[in-house]
């Protein structure tokens, strides 16, 4: 369940599911009130670094925006006519888009992008398709998150109880000794 790896595979299934040129995983930063991207595939080598280190701010006039309020899937045909697309170096190619939330318990974690470099690629039919494949794809990426969050819970633990410098003992309601730290 490591995170990186999951989103890596995401991208690389999606592949059976829908052709793309390029695509993207966004996770959700509550804190920043932004989408960040963790994975992108089908990027040029010269830009793949570019599409890692974007932060899509959830401006009300962006499809992402909607893509996360609506809790729906967002589909341009052209985005060089849609007025909220911003062009970066990593998108430059792009004609048509899909954006798909990546809910899991009822909150959106993510978004999945998938790119097209030709304008008209993609329907509400191919959206459709995105969205079931979404749903399994967040859960899987919410139960990572959560094996993240557990390991980290435990190394801080770890440390915290092996370097205390006061002794420690577990033990459980009948005396039996579980733990002690080194001390």
């Amino acid at each position: 369940l490591d995170l990186n790896e999951l989103l890596k595979l995401i991208l690389e299934q999606l592949a059976l599911v829908i052709d793309y040129d390029s695509c993207s995983i966004f996770l959700y930063d509550e804190e920043d009130n932004a989408l960040v991207a963790r994975a992108a595939h089908g990027f040029e080598k010269t830009v793949v670094g570019e599409a890692l280190n974007v932060t899509l701010p959830m401006t009300e006039s962006s499809p992402n925006h909607r893509v996360v309020t609506k809790k729906r899937p967002v589909v341009i045909s052209d985005v060089d006519q849609e007025p909220g697309w911003i062009k970066t170096p990593s998108s430059e190619k792009i004609r048509s888009w899909i954006g798909v939330p990546l809910i899991a318990r009822d909150k959106v974690i993510g978004m999945l992008t998938i790119d097209s470099y030709q304008a008209n690629k993609y329907s509400a039919e191919n959206a459709n398709e995105v969205v079931a494949f979404a749903d399994q794809a967040a859960t899987a990426v919410a139960n990572a998150q959560s094996v993240t969050l557990l390991q980290n819970a435990e190394a801080s633990y770890t440390a915290l109880f092996e370097d205390s410098i006061d002794l420690i003992i577990i033990t459980n309601y009948h005396g039996l000794i579980l733990n002690a730290n080194r001390k």
